[in-house]
């Protein structure tokens, strides 16, 4: 199986806009590479009232997840990630899909009561139980086995403790803005210093579950102290991912933290230890951060300039490619046989690529930056041709190239703003270049001021509502929670029963009105008069097909993204019998069923392999997002036909009164386009439209579209 070689056109914007006309769609060539143009339209810009702190992004080339292309070298590293306090391992998606893609090994946990871990916060008052997913880990390893050990934030005394249990797996540890404590530097000085200024800032949150008289029990970020300290240098999506996924931490007692984090120079001391400082982070401070430093003095220390608390949200290349030279540095760096080959796009150079020739130098591998002696004569066809003595932008000033359809890309020089139209050429003859190009993973997102404070947003008038499909949670509506929230519109995206973060686990909700629930609630708790977008993705239909019979008039439309679609002449029952038939989605590659009732019952839930996913929900989807999915993903309760068929009843009256849109999803692996058409012709909607290229997560690989939709949608 060929490898597809990617050409990616990119620009790299970071800046504030005004927003008056939607985001129009990102498209992709329909050969073997991806062309994503990011079209903003612009109209009176001075005069706008408002900013908006969104040139979203999503600048990724086609990724094709499988694990079977390519072919990756046997991984030399490996990499073992734990993030920081309320936080999870979803929080590394950007760094491990980077790590993969480089051909190493990478686990990323979720401590306890954190990220999808099944406990609550109550149930670890022991900082023990907090570490013991990670402890549980380091005993797995083999004897023989060395792990490059990172830690951030809080993850630092989870890291600092497996060095004390386990200093013989571990060749180097980093403390990403991390604690840090030592022999000589107490554990519970520095958490009491760290986190004394936080509890009590803008909307944070701490519950007292022993009562009003005892220490506060759990601590929470609220989304305006994440906005403000946490991501105020990240892209804003992953602030609105952050605010779906978060979940309370326990607070520990001093004397706990005293018994639990006892560090020997014998073994803690044996580590080799690293130090990265996050330069703008406002949560350990810069002078926090060197304190400790001075206190406990690492073996070596690096900057990330311009990181915020979350670098590897805010900075992930420079991250991943400080933890390559880290590894390569503490352990005998294995040559592979990778060669890569970077072809540059529109108007660009092999300069263009610097940042990741960095990063694949860093990996070992080999880069071809020219040449000429392969290659009788390089064509220009009617396009432009910068050079060492022509800077590109003088060249262009307006510029009409032929590709495949108009659209306007808005680009910035400081406050000077160039509108353009640009076309996409196909490259029909591509294939026969005699290159393998490896995956090239770009993390092209531009710096977004995240924080609430300084933006002015006009008068909300949509409300759009959420609802995610099987096995996902609230966090998979990330992009289009950013996209909405900038435009200044309100959002509300939620975990249905045992999904996200949501804290019934999937046994706990033997029935279909269990799983809805969450959503009935919110329903039934908007005032009389507010009429909300209801959207469902995927198995998200029923439940939105439910609020749709039980809430008509708090409902303007309801919209199907490649959604089930029950209806009065189309049975919940009879489709889901029929998707079953047509995709035999249970049975393939490593999805799974479990049978908790014993071997000779039906089976009592499903859950989506990582191939799976790879290779028939996010198939066209960045890396990223599939890396993203393997963190959260949770399993679905299988429900009986019976208890399907009475949840789902719907009535011409109440279900069939509100207008209903169904969004195709052209390159549909699960609910393949045949299938949606034939729910549209036996449930007719009011409306339907395509989304091209896009696969069965429409909102990770054709954000921008689905926006644009959304929004016509909702004005209309």
């Amino acid at each position: 199986m060929k490898c597809p070689i990617l050409h990616i056109t990119w620009r790299y914007f970071s800046m504030k806009v005004s927003y008056q006309k939607s985001i129009s769609s990102i498209t992709k060539s329909p050969c073997i590479g991806s062309y994503f143009v990011l079209i903003l339209q612009k109209k009176d810009m001075e005069k706008s009232k408002f900013l908006t702190s969104l040139v979203l992004i999503l600048l990724f080339s086609y990724v094709n997840a499988t694990t079977s292309v390519p072919i990756w070298p046997k991984a030399s590293k490996h990499f073992v990630l734990v993030h920081g306090a309320c936080h999870g391992a979803w929080s590394w998606y950007k760094i491990m899909a980077s790590l993969k893609t480089s051909g190493h090994n990478v686990t990323a946990l979720d401590l306890g009561a954190s990220g999808v871990n099944p406990k609550q916060g109550l149930e670890i008052p022991h900082l023990s139980d907090y570490f013991s997913p990670l402890m549980k880990f380091m005993a797995s390893l083999p004897a023989d086995e060395k792990v490059i050990l990172v830690g951030h934030s809080l993850g630092g005394f989870a890291i600092s403790k497996a060095m004390e249990n386990f200093p013989e797996k571990i060749s180097v540890a980093v403390f990403v803005t991390a604690l840090m404590p030592g022999p000589t530097l107490n554990a519970t000085t520095i958490f009491i210093e760290s986190s004394k200024a936080a509890i009590s800032v803008l909307d944070n949150r701490v519950t007292f579950d022993s009562g009003p008289m005892n220490p506060p029990t759990t601590f929470s970020f609220g989304p305006k102290y994440l906005a403000s300290y946490l991501y105020p240098l990240s892209p804003i999506q992953d602030w609105a991912l952050a605010t779906t996924v978060v979940r309370p931490l326990y607070l520990y007692s001093s004397d706990d933290i005293s018994k639990e984090i006892v560090l020997s120079s014998k073994k803690y001391g044996s580590v080799k230890r690293v130090f990265i400082v996050a330069a703008e982070d406002k949560v350990l401070t810069k002078e926090f951060q060197q304190l400790m430093i001075e206190k406990n003095p690492p073996d070596e220390v690096e900057e990330i300039s311009g990181s915020d608390h979350m670098a590897m949200m805010s900075k992930p290349l420079q991250l991943f490619t400080l933890l390559m030279r880290i590894a390569n540095k503490w352990h005998k760096w294995r040559k592979t046989s990778k060669h890569f080959v970077l072809v540059h796009g529109a108007c660009h150079g092999a300069w263009s690529w610097y940042k990741i020739m960095a990063s694949i130098k860093t990996s070992g591998h080999k880069i071809i930056e020219s040449f000429a002696e392969k290659i009788s004569v390089a064509a220009f066809v009617t396009g432009m041709m910068p050079g060492p003595t022509l800077n590109i932008f003088t060249l262009t000033k307006e510029v009409k190239v032929p590709f495949l359809d108009s659209f306007y890309l808005l680009n910035t020089l400081g406050s000077n703003f160039m509108q353009r139209t640009l076309k996409l050429q196909s490259f029909d003859n591509l294939l026969k270049s005699k290159f393998l190009i490896g995956l090239v993973l770009i993390l092209l997102f531009p710096y977004v001021n995240a924080t609430t404070s300084g933006h002015k947003w006009p008068k909300t008038s949509k409300h759009f509502v959420l609802v995610h499909g099987a096995c996902h949670g609230a966090w998979s509506w990330y992009k289009i929670m950013a996209l909405i929230k900038t435009s200044g519109h309100n959002v509300t995206a939620m975990d249905l029963g045992a999904s996200g973060v949501n804290p019934k686990q999937v046994l706990e909700i033997p029935h279909l009105s269990d799983y809805f629930s969450p959503l009935m609630e919110f329903m039934a708790s908007l005032p009389a008069h507010q009429k909300v977008i209801l959207v469902g993705h995927s198995y998200g239909g029923l439940a939105i097909s439910k609020a749709m019979e039980r809430f008509p008039e708090k409902i303007l439309v309801a919209v199907f993204v490649t959604a089930h679609m029950p209806g009065l002449t189309l049975n919940a029952t009879t489709l889901l019998t029929e998707l079953q038939s047509s995709s035999e989605m249970v049975s393939q590659l490593d999805n799974r069923v479990t049978y908790d009732n014993g071997p000779t019952n039906p089976p009592t839930a499903f859950f989506f392999g990582p191939k799976y996913l790879a290779r028939n929900v996010y198939q066209q989807s960045p890396i990223q997002d599939w890396v993203l999915a393997t963190t959260l993903a949770r399993p679905l309760y299988i429900y009986s036909e019976e208890d399907i068929s009475k949840e789902m009843v719907l009535s011409n009256k109440r279900y069939g009164s509100v207008r209903r849109v169904f969004i195709v999803a052209a390159e549909d692996k699960t609910l393949l386009k045949e299938f949606q058409e034939w729910m549209i012709e036996k449930n007719p909607p009011d409306e339907v439209e395509e989304i091209p290229g896009s696969d069965h997560m429409v909102m990770m690989s054709k954000p921008l579209h689905l926006f644009n939709l959304l929004l016509r949608i909702a004005q209309k």
